[in-house]
């Protein structure tokens, strides 16, 4: 059968990617590693497709291929790494292996501490990547052994960041004994961020691959560190929390994240954004989500420029990465595509709300919910790596996802006191042609308390000016 399907493979001719794409297809199938190999090596260039090629062959076989990708190419040595679980499979592979930038990888990848430690010396050559070999232990005693050995600041920084005591963390990175106060959130609201930022620290921070591990519950809670489209190659990296609460923990967290960044000189550019995700198991009913595109949809403009410190104004990758989607949810009620006051189920309501998104480049995200993250994110604002603003930021979208909630159990009340008909009535004036500096006022009215309010004040006089000097 093998020598049939490399028959076929020799008789289909042209280069095109569709042309690629059918002889991958037929490789897939073939049995034999040796003679999957040597048709691939023949037929295919694609790196993608050889990455899948490869994941198909057995665990010994996966590594041989680790050095025919190029540096830049990390995710996919990471990829092939990651699913070979046995370990002496592994150091077996490290007796012959060259490349100094896949046997880091293939050690740090080792569960054997003192394995590790024996051959550091042996096969690692550069200290910034017995570096990140020395973080990726589990003692922090030994790293901090180790991290004597270290000459190089950024070297040890690394380490520091690679930590698990709590203690050895806030002595490092939470710094300035600021007093960390609860963000004002339901505590059944799940949260997450999603760093971007560039700096020529970014390639070590990636190869980390996450910090501020914890055990919680029995799984291990991380930040993951990994490079996004929107950024840089060699210098972009986007930190991605686990999932938070409104607690004192967490929110240390967020700041602990935002000061290892710092410290290692990353900074957020105009390519970089700030992403909030809010669980959107938190929404229970489709009145609640239609209360949530009512006052996004009204509101939309003030919410780019209130998402920014003052000084700030839209980055220049909005319209690539963070369009406006209101026009489009204003279409879709046109069209009749996304009914509002219909009786549709929650579950048909929220795949008219996707099909009418079609790509997650949008101001407001909604596709995520009902996959595997299931949360409602908010791409507005810049890049940022002040944890004040992000914490800020935390609050706006969360209570904004709150009042939509809360309306919804308003409207389904027969009789309602005169502080929920207040609140009804500010949501129906925000759709009136009024000035949008009036249209602020009603926004902050609804989601906060009056000494909540400044901080979004001096956002909006700060960068709404700036985008009337430049005619915005």
């Amino acid at each position: 059968m093998d020598e049939e399907k490399i028959q076929e493979l020799d008789s289909i001719e042209g280069n095109e990617l569709s042309i690629e794409y059918k002889k991958f297809q037929i490789i897939l199938t073939i049995q034999d590693d040796d003679k999957k190999i040597a048709a691939m090596k023949k037929h295919i260039r694609n790196a993608t497709f050889r990455l899948e090629i490869i994941l198909t062959l057995s665990p010994e076989r996966r590594l041989e291929h680790l050095e025919d990708f190029k540096s830049h190419l990390f995710q996919y040595k990471e990829e092939i790494i990651d699913s070979v679980e046995d370990d002496e499979i592994k150091k077996n592979y490290l007796k012959k292996a060259k490349d100094q930038e896949v046997i880091t990888k293939v050690l740090m990848s080792i569960e054997d501490d003192t394995y590790k430690l024996e051959k550091i010396e042996e096969l690692v050559k550069e200290e910034s990547n017995r570096a990140l070999v020395i973080a990726s232990l589990k003692d922090d005693e030994i790293k901090s052994e180790k991290l004597q050995e270290l000459l190089d600041k950024d070297n040890q920084l690394l380490v520091k960041i690679s930590f698990q005591d709590t203690k050895s963390l806030k002595e490092n990175f939470l710094k300035f004994k600021r007093t960390y106060k609860q963000i004002g959130l339901d505590k059944q609201m799940t949260i997450g961020i999603e760093i971007e930022s560039e700096g020529e620290r970014a390639e070590l921070l990636r190869k980390l691959k996450s910090f501020l591990k914890s055990k919680d519950k029995k799984e291990e809670r991380k930040w993951e560190t990994k490079n996004d489209e929107s950024l840089s190659d060699e210098f972009g990296l986007e930190v991605v929390s686990p999932i938070l609460t409104d607690t004192k923990k967490d929110v240390e967290e967020i700041y602990m994240a935002c000061e290892m960044l710092r410290q290692a000189g990353q900074e957020a550019n105009e390519k970089c954004g700030a992403h909030v995700h809010i669980g959107a198991e938190y929404l229970k009913s489709k009145e609640a989500y239609a209360n949530l595109l009512e006052i996004w949809g009204n509101t939309e403009r003030i919410m780019y420029i209130i998402t920014n410190e003052p000084g700030s104004i839209p980055r220049g990758g909005t319209s690539n990465h963070a369009e406006p989607i209101s026009y489009k949810i204003n279409q879709a009620i046109e069209k009749g595509s996304i009914e509002l006051n219909d009786e549709q189920d929650l579950q048909t309501f929220i795949s008219s709300l996707q099909k009418m998104q079609n790509n997650k480049e949008r101001s407001l995200n909604l596709l995520n919910i009902n996959n595997q993250k299931n949360t409602i994110e908010f791409r507005v604002a810049n890049g940022i790596i002040n944890p004040d603003v992000w914490i800020e930021n935390i609050k706006l979208f969360g209570r904004l996802v709150q009042r939509a909630e809360k309306l919804a159990e308003f409207e389904q009340k027969s009789n309602i006191n005169e502080e929920e008909r207040q609140q009804l009535e500010l949501k129906e004036r925000l759709e009136e042609d009024i000035p949008e500096k009036e249209k602020l006022e009603i926004l902050l009215d609804i989601l906060f308390e009056e000494e909540e309010k400044e901080v979004y004040r001096e956002r909006y006089k700060a960068n709404s000016n700036i985008l009337k000097r430049y005619r915005i």
